[in-house]
């Protein structure tokens, strides 16, 4: 997959996601991934909180059943992260 970073100035700002947005912010926190392969499920294990709850969003968008080891370090850096989660719409199950 090819990673890049985008410019906050774009033709089509409907078509990515924006993470902790704010319009007047110098530095935009955007990242666009485009690649020939959809991303695909499989067991990941979370080192770090950043990278892991990246992680659990890629996993979420992933077809099909991903399992996601260390969730103890999401909760500790986000607050009912499993429930808001869920409050979204998305499936996920703590076991």
């Amino acid at each position: 997959a090819k990673i890049k970073f985008v410019e906050s100035k774009v033709s089509d700002p409907e078509n990515l996601y924006f993470f902790n947005y704010k319009k007047n912010k110098k530095y935009s926190q955007i990242i666009e991934i485009e690649g020939p392969v959809k991303l695909h499920t499989g067991a990941l294990n979370i080192a770090d909180l950043r990278a892991g709850a990246s992680l659990a969003i890629a996993a979420l968008i992933a077809n099909g059943e991903s399992i996601v080891n260390g969730v103890s370090i999401l909760e500790r850096g986000y607050e009912d992260f499993v429930e808001k989660v869920r409050k979204l719409g998305g499936e996920i199950k703590k076991i």
